[in-house]
């Protein structure tokens, strides 16, 4: 454990917005690291597997590799899985030293192969562009710090203006995430797809910062296609409520309702009416 220990605690060595807290063995075929994701005041935990009988079981051979192998396959694992969106998309269940997340998957508890999310992308190359010498990152998820209007990366990458462009051409109304951008108050823009190469957007969610209440996020559009299940709706507005938590938001709310709405979690706000939310600090 000591290997991967440091492997997944040296600074750089995973990914931006994971931190490490803690790599604990209970004892059996499973360790648990507990990290924070990004600004989400929330702890989580990842279950690594070791082996049978203790001894490191790499994921590549499926048999005992020596441990320095074994860590590396792991910190791989994981790097692989937090920047494909796992924290967002993952299942998860409330235990006592955190938010243990299990696989991705569907409304049937099937590993994922009909609907999935993804950002939409927001960024462009800079015309004209020549490569220079930058930092390796680069704003490609379009989330967590939006600049302002008026900004513009000052790197290889600007804000596209027609982003999500396809969307509208498939008849949904972009209006609300572009203005959203332009307010400089965006955080998350996902769209949902069928899991084949030649499908056409089955929908779309976007939530920025409340421009009224600090700490706050607001759910403002969600639009799906005829006939999309609930659930694929469901894990839509979901994906982009772990986003708003990841950002650091405190609660989303939204005057939006519906199936998807309700099977995200919304409740009514205190104060009644149409308004509904989620604590993002208790999911």
């Amino acid at each position: 454990m000591a290997a991967l220990r440091a492997q997944l605690f040296e600074p750089g060595m995973v990914t931006e917005g994971f931190t490490p807290i803690e790599l604990a063995d209970p004892g059996g075929h499973e360790l648990r690291l507990r990290f924070r994701w990004h600004s989400d005041s929330r702890i989580y935990v990842r279950l690594l597997p070791v082996g049978p009988e203790d001894l490191a079981t790499g994921r590549l051979t499926g048999g005992p590799v020596p441990t320095a192998i074994w860590a590396n396959e792991v910190r791989l694992g994981l790097i692989e899985d937090l920047r494909t969106g796992f924290v967002r998309e993952a299942a998860r269940r409330h235990e006592s030293d955190g938010i243990v997340l299990v696989e991705r998957v569907n409304g049937d508890g099937y590993r994922r192969n009909v609907y999935y999310t993804t950002d939409v992308p927001l960024f462009r190359p800079v015309r004209g562009w020549l490569r220079k010498p930058r930092s390796p990152t680069r704003p490609s998820r379009g989330s967590f710090v939006m600049l302002g209007a008026d900004e513009r990366d000052a790197r290889d990458w600007e804000f596209d203006p027609l982003a999500g462009s396809w969307l509208a051409d498939a008849g949904f109304d972009v209006r609300g995430p572009r203005r959203l951008i332009a307010d400089g108050r965006l955080l998350s823009w996902k769209q949902l797809r069928e899991d084949t190469s030649t499908a056409a957007p089955a929908g779309h969610a976007a939530a920025g910062w409340h421009p009224e209440q600090a700490g706050a996020a607001r759910l403002e559009v969600v639009e799906t296609l005829p006939g999309v299940p609930d659930d694929a709706s469901r894990r839509l507005v979901a994906s982009v409520c772990h986003e708003a938590s990841d950002a650091g938001a405190a609660e989303i709310v939204t005057d939006l309702g519906g199936p998807a709405i309700d099977g995200a979690g919304f409740a009514s706000a205190p104060a009644g009416g149409t308004t509904r939310r989620i604590d993002l600090r208790r999911r």
